[in-house]
């Protein structure tokens, strides 16, 4: 009895021991075979943080459109503009827009300032929002991330033409992981399986990145779009009941990848070039 009593603590110890080098090995894996960086794109997500819901309407009607046109001349798009479809209590006031803009590389992530200011005269119209007085900011602060696309889905998406034009929103939704290896592994996860099993149940995706830079990181962030309120519920409870998902939660290699899970309901504006 005492020695079967060793020998099962000695192989529960080896487990023990084992286990968390076979998932390193899995993430070293991963990472060593995550395909060609310059296949994939890099997102740059802006959250601007306007002072009152009159300063968000001054965005809209000049700052917005001259990002968008200026983007264009620069060559870069399709850039989407967003807004929360509800305020939530974290925003303090403050009323929110999202400009997601992509890059085909890191050179042109690099190089977008000096393009942006050789064509000045798209910045005309929105010069009173951009020569604001100290004593009257149009926002607090503008946050910031850099996303490199997932290796399963290189390259943005546009969503097809809305069946519902009213109903149409987007989610923003961002996982955070309370380890590197962890965070390298759930997007493993999503490239391995994951993707393939949101397109089988309708959750669209515009883009999936992994943050390169970010607050709270390690942390992965992409962008689902939804036809209206009833086709979001239906593709999530068709996505939680799928077989190849209820298989995939059970690897022993994804288990514990997410310790945080944040999510943001958005609708384009007028002249976002994503809608």
């Amino acid at each position: 009895m005492a020695l079967d009593s060793a020998s099962t603590i000695g192989d529960t110890a080896a487990m023990n021991l084992t286990r968390p080098l076979a998932l390193a090995a899995a993430a070293l894996a991963f990472l060593s075979s995550s395909g060609q960086l310059s296949a994939r794109e890099y997102y740059e997500l802006r959250t601007y943080r306007l002072k009152s819901e009159a300063k968000a309407e001054a965005f809209d009607n000049t700052f917005g459109p001259a990002i968008v046109a200026a983007m264009k001349a620069a060559g870069t798009g399709p850039v989407g503009i967003f807004k929360p479809v509800e305020a939530k209590d974290e925003d303090k006031g403050e009323a929110l827009r999202y400009v997601l803009v992509p890059h085909k590389s890191i050179e042109d992530w690099a190089n977008l300032g000096d393009k942006l200011r050789e064509n000045r005269e798209v910045w005309e119209p929105a010069l009173d929002f951009l020569m604001a007085e100290k004593s009257d900011p149009n926002y607090t602060r503008i946050d910031s991330m850099l996303l490199l696309a997932f290796e399963g889905m290189p390259e943005l998406k546009l969503p097809e033409k809305p069946t519902d034009k009213e109903g149409r929103h987007f989610e923003f939704r961002t996982y955070e992981s309370h380890s590197i290896i962890r965070g390298m592994l759930k997007v493993a996860m999503f490239n391995e399986a994951e993707i393939d099993i949101f397109n089988k149940v309708g959750l669209d995706a515009v883009f999936y990145g992994e943050a390169r830079v970010a607050n709270n990181l390690p942390q992965l962030t992409y962008m689902l779009v939804y036809d209206n309120e009833e086709a979001r519920k239906k593709a999530w409870k068709d996505f939680l009941a799928h077989p190849d998902w209820l298989t995939l939660k059970e690897d022993e290699r994804f288990k514990d990848t997410v310790s945080k899970i944040h999510s943001r309901f958005v609708k384009a504006t007028d002249y976002s070039q994503i809608q």
